[in-house]
């Protein structure tokens, strides 16, 4: 083990620890709630992102963890794990990404359709929903296509749901016992008192509404996931985690700043077009020019600490020893406390999805025709 003269980063130890408690909280919540088939999906990339980069710091701990870890795979994981990083790809450009989530689309339009045929066919066809899509007191958290395009190759049905969560239950229960973290004794419900609707509906009516919808297709649908999945953190994950919690804050964080660098890629693209209407660019502009978003974009630092956890040689050799996490993320917000830190996050996620929403004319609940009872 460890002696007492070498160096630990007790940072990135309280921040694992704190994130074990948080989703084993999380899973609690959701594995109670009437709603966990909806609810459940929208979890899976930045719980994944939580196992492979803590089993991958935790494993240069020492030998005795390493062989302690060894019987625990998070490799099924890998690419659920990349979505939290959203439309970002280490080979793909953003519009490749999202040229995925339209062949998704497609794939699934067909499967829909396929089954209309004979002399009502082609009327069956006309009025048939290709897209299921989840609300959150009228907000879009998730959707079929996203849901998919999150699980990959691994293909999203009840048999690799099922799957994915045993696997991510299994290794939070070991970190619980290897560390022999605390929990609480009783987790409270989640506070999400809004309606939770599922709606089908016909994916063209979503990707090509108001000024967003008139980017080219691929465009117009990676933006839908961004919101999708900044709504998911900014109503739900809030629901399941207590104000100020330093797993929150880490979410929150890791989703604006993609999302941020995702626009910023989008914007540039479109820029570059000039069939690109004035309306839609002007929603990007608008989703760029905040000053929290401008505020995420110098601290890719950050960033990279909260994503893998350990400091960065640089960082450790210039923080206090023993120093705790919200330390580490002071000293890499350029003097701003945690607290004021998390409240630009809310108000970033909180303006983004506003104009987003807007961007696809979302409001007051275009989608009443297609619930589902």
């Amino acid at each position: 083990m460890l002696t007492d003269t070498e160096w630990i980063d007790v940072q990135a130890i309280e921040a694992i620890a704190a994130d074990v408690a948080s989703f084993a909280s999380m899973f609690t919540k959701l594995k109670s709630h009437p709603e966990a088939a909806l609810l459940f999906p929208g979890l899976i990339p930045q719980a994944s992102m939580f196992a492979v980069e803590s089993c991958r710091f935790i494993g240069t701990l020492s030998p005795e963890i390493r062989k302690a870890l060894s019987n625990i795979s998070v490799d099924n994981l890998q690419q659920p794990r990349h979505r939290a990083k959203l439309l970002d790809d280490q080979y793909k450009s953003v519009e490749e990404v999202s040229d995925d989530l339209v062949k998704i689309s497609e794939q699934q339009r067909k499967l829909f359709l396929e089954p209309h045929k004979g002399f009502l066919g082609p009327l069956k066809r006309i009025i048939q929903p290709d897209l299921g899509i989840s609300t959150y007191a009228g907000h879009i958290f998730s959707t079929t296509h996203a849901t998919a395009f999150n699980f990959g190759n691994l293909g999203y049905d009840a048999k690799s749901a099922s799957s994915i969560g045993h696997q991510l239950g299994q290794y939070t229960a070991s970190l619980i016992a290897l560390f022999n973290i605390q929990l609480h004794p009783s987790f409270p419900t989640a506070v999400l008192p809004e309606k939770i609707t599922m709606k089908d509906i016909k994916a063209k009516s979503l990707y090509r509404r108001g000024p967003l919808g008139m980017a080219p297709l691929s465009l117009a649908t990676g933006l839908t996931f961004l919101l999708v999945n900044l709504n998911y953190v900014n109503y739900i994950t809030r629901g399941l985690l207590i104000a100020g919690n330093l797993s929150l804050f880490r979410l929150k964080f890791i989703s604006a700043f993609h999302a941020n660098e995702n626009l910023k890629v989008m914007q540039s693209r479109l820029t570059l077009s000039s069939s690109t209407p004035i309306e839609t660019a002007k929603v990007l502009r608008d989703t760029l020019n905040t000053e929290d978003g401008k505020w995420l974009r110098k601290h890719t630092k950050l960033r990279n600490l909260l994503v893998h956890y350990s400091a960065e040689p640089k960082l450790a050799a210039s923080l206090p020893k023993n120093a705790a996490r919200k330390q580490a993320i002071e000293h890499l917000g350029n003097g701003l406390a945690y607290e004021e830190i998390d409240i630009r996050l809310d108000k970033y996620l909180a303006k983004t999805t506003n104009l987003l929403e807007a961007g696809f004319q979302l409001s007051s609940d275009p989608f009443w025709y297609g619930i589902v009872s």
